[in-house]
């Protein structure tokens, strides 16, 4: 399962390195948890690579 938000990510991220977060730094009202996990949606993930057009066609025309 993924995180939802950045914000949950970093605190399993803090958790799973054995530190112990305090939760009261990442607790966030439900509208507020909500709009993170869209914006996190509409960045996409972090390891996805963007694609980028080539000056080149992808069909050879010989």
């Amino acid at each position: 399962m993924q995180p939802l938000s950045d914000r949950e990510e970093f605190y399993l991220r803090l958790f799973r390195g054995g530190h112990r977060p305090d939760r009261e730094d990442f607790i966030l009202s439900r509208p507020l948890f909500h709009l993170e996990a869209i914006q996190r949606r509409a960045d996409g993930p972090a390891d996805a690579v963007l694609f980028t057009p080539s000056p080149e066609t992808a069909i050879s025309r010989e």
